[in-house]
């Protein structure tokens, strides 16, 4: 489905339309299709996140409607964001129309289509510093997609605080990722997680290129632990999601462990480290006065075995009790 949406800009270019009229003009089709939709789902966002998250797998037509639906509210807040800001609005457009319309079409990054690859910086300086401003002015921060070290030094200079992938780290671009306030999120299960990739109906060539990946992305994960990167547990997949009979968080947990992260600093990964990351650890995040009182319980001490949380005994969220019995 992205294939076919960075090769339809190329199709109408033919036709004569100029570059800037063919994105405005997909631009407002998407626009209107998405408002006509909002209107009739009742502005039920959840079920767009649902149908995004399965139509991208199978490259189904209701992935685009998602797309579109997240698009128009993006543009909504671009707009609040800017403040009449020319230089950090156009930054803006220019991400959203490259998210969905691929403006780069020579240059595909990432794992989930034919061909894609993630060795290239994506974004102009200019555009980054214009989200990571936006954003600051704001009170929230900058979260990249990344995969090689010159694009994830790239965006540090800019000012983004965390990392997701991070498919392929050297040891230089490791160590910038120490400082305070960084956070990387290793997503392991995304190039680990072949069956769950083929229940969902992902492409061959999806699941071939997590494979490929797959040694690059371990080894650059076990040169962050080494650095001691401050890591947070992510899984690109609903983190309930069964994979190999696990849940995909506890199935990513275990495998930063496997990596070579001790069992403390894992757990700490699901827990103080994302509430720092999400500015709540004066709340969330432990367990203690004050706090949320949100935890899981399992029969043994996981600091002795993680292989335990798999079996979950008892949720409890702000102090009440959700589920209880093994799950």
């Amino acid at each position: 489905m992205i294939g076919a949406l960075t090769r339809t800009p190329a199709t109408l270019r033919a036709f004569g339309a100029s570059r800037f009229a063919t994105y405005s003009g997909l631009l407002i089709v998407a626009v209107v299709i998405v408002l006509t939709i909002q209107r009739v789902m009742k502005h039920d966002a959840s079920f767009f996140f649902q149908i995004l998250t399965i139509g991208i797998a199978d490259g189904s037509i209701y992935a685009l409607i998602a797309l579109g639906y997240t698009m128009v509210y993006g543009i909504i807040e671009l707009i609040n964001f800017a403040h009449g800001d020319v230089v950090t609005l156009g930054a803006f457009f220019s991400v959203t129309l490259f998210a969905v319309f691929g403006l780069r079409e020579d240059q595909p990054l990432g794992l989930a289509g034919a061909g894609e690859h993630y060795e290239q910086p994506e974004m102009t300086d200019g555009e980054i510093r214009g989200v990571v401003r936006a954003a600051a002015e704001h009170d929230t921060y900058v979260v990249a997609h990344s995969g090689g070290p010159d694009a994830i030094r790239q965006a540090l200079a800019a000012g983004v605080r965390c990392f997701e992938h991070a498919y392929r780290l050297d040891d230089e671009t490791a160590a910038l990722l120490v400082r305070p306030g960084i956070f990387v999120t290793p997503t392991l299960c995304v190039t680990r997680s072949e069956t769950w990739m083929r229940a969902r109906g992902f492409e061959e060539h999806s699941i071939q290129n997590a494979r490929n990946a797959a040694d690059d992305h371990l080894a650059s994960v076990q040169r962050a632990i080494r650095a001691g990167v401050t890591l947070v547990n992510g899984t690109d997949y609903p983190p309930g999601d069964l994979v190999d009979g696990t849940p995909a968080a506890v199935h990513e947990l275990l495998l930063m462990a496997a990596a070579g992260l001790s069992p403390l600093l894992s757990l700490q990964s699901v827990s103080v480290n994302a509430a720092r990351l999400l500015g709540i650890d004066d709340r969330v995040g432990q367990i203690r006065p004050g706090y949320a009182a949100d935890f899981v319980a399992v029969a043994a001490d996981p600091l002795d075995d993680l292989v335990t949380l798999r079996t979950i005994s008892l949720v409890v969220q702000g102090g009440r009790v959700v589920r209880e019995g093994a799950l």
